[in-house]
């Protein structure tokens, strides 16, 4: 399912309906085709922003940074990328770290800690960037060790990595 759209009454509509043009049946099942094709592509573009963020916040992220930092570095690069707005309470990125990181904070209620992100620590980011009236959602848990992102595959703490691989195995499953 494509995030944020309502096609045949799956997920959540944030889009405008357009007007179906006077026509013969022939040529409005062509512009409808047309329609939905646009529509896909909205959203793929949207999620993209926050994928292609993701990627750019895993070469900046590093011990010493405050969460702060994190969130206000995320919600500049979505702007630059084409997002116009943020869908979910106009928070672009909640960041956690450490414990922080088993919480369910509201939008409506989330302040983002300046925790400091520690030599060995967990950290979640949830993007939610929004271009007209398609959003995209994506969230992802980095681990840092010894001050640096380490990859799933060189995570040494056992629970963090049994979590990054159940992360993985969900991904795969859903998709």
């Amino acid at each position: 399912m494509i995030l944020g759209t309502k096609l045949k009454n799956y997920g959540h509509c944030r889009h405008k309906k357009l007007p179906v043009p006077e026509t013969d049946k022939h040529e409005r099942n062509i512009w409808a085709q047309g329609t939905k094709e646009r529509t896909v592509m909205q959203h793929i573009n949207v999620q993209n922003i926050a994928k292609k963020t993701m990627e750019y916040m895993k070469d900046r992220i590093h011990s010493g940074m405050n969460l702060l930092e994190v969130r206000n570095l995320c919600e500049a690069k979505m702007m630059e990328l084409g997002a116009d707005s943020f869908w979910y309470w106009d928070v672009g990125a909640f960041v956690f770290a450490g414990d922080e990181t088993t919480l369910s904070v509201s939008g409506k209620e989330y302040t983002t800690s300046t925790r400091v992100i520690a030599e060995n620590d967990i950290i979640t980011i949830d993007l939610s960037p929004q271009n007209g009236d398609t959003w995209g959602d994506y969230a992802r848990t980095i681990i840092i060790e010894n001050g640096k992102i380490v990859e799933s595959d060189n995570v040494s703490n056992v629970e963090w990595k049994n979590g990054l691989l159940m992360e993985e195995y969900l991904h795969e499953k859903m998709c």
